[in-house]
């Protein structure tokens, strides 16, 4: 887990856009896994991003995102994503954008990879109003102990909605370090008896994960 002591520039004002960005290797699908979460010390209130399995009726997502903004008592937004946008043991580029402007219950919008994958399904309670959190984490829900069953790199905040253009543009110029394409020659030699050499190539091309190494037996 990673700890951000109290700072204004965290607090969350509901007239004000901002966009959470991060690349995730979720390494299992246990509900609660938290991304992100900036919340109040009675830990009732805040924001939350979870990558997670959960049939909760509010933060319930599969294989996906659940993200909710709950300021104070009786305001609250929670979107979740379509399911089944991840898999186990994959880097994803996930970007969270909270637009002040749109409506309330259309504010938050949730790409995987550059693509949107925001959910119909949101709930919508009260007016939101503003709020300061007390801690803010990568990792760790700050509250009930969960822990983000993932790895987290190149996590930014941003005080304003960032463009799909700039979201891409993240992916293209980060993306070599996460994922990149290895292709590797191998070729075996071997003697006959008649004293003829046998060659055969093989040529293996995949996408993987940085500081993979691949083998052929």
């Amino acid at each position: 887990q990673i700890l951000v002591q109290d700072n204004s520039k965290l607090n969350f004002n509901a007239a004000r856009n901002f966009t959470f960005m991060a690349w995730i290797y979720p390494n299992a699908f246990t509900e609660w896994s938290t991304a992100y979460a900036s919340v109040t010390s009675d830990c009732v209130n805040g924001i939350f991003v979870f990558a997670h399995t959960s049939l909760d009726g509010t933060w319930g997502a599969t294989e996906g995102i659940a993200v909710g903004i709950q300021p104070n008592s009786g305001q609250q937004i929670n979107v979740r994503s379509n399911d089944s946008v991840l898999t186990l043991n994959k880097w994803f580029h996930l970007a969270v954008l909270y637009n002040a402007s749109a409506t309330q219950a259309n504010r938050i919008r949730i790409y995987i990879n550059g693509t949107e994958q925001t959910s119909t399904t949101v709930v919508n309670v009260g007016t939101l109003g503003n709020r300061d959190p007390d801690t803010t984490y990568l990792g760790f829900d700050g509250c009930t102990g969960e822990y983000g069953r993932m790895r987290i790199d190149e996590a930014m905040l941003f005080n304003r909605t960032v463009s799909l253009t700039e979201i891409q543009n993240i992916i293209n110029n980060q993306s070599t370090r996460f994922n990149h394409t290895a292709s590797e020659l191998f070729q075996n030699i071997s003697l006959s008896q008649s004293g003829t050499l046998n060659r055969v190539n093989v040529t293996t091309n995949s996408t993987l994960p940085q500081s993979t190494n691949i083998s052929l037996r």
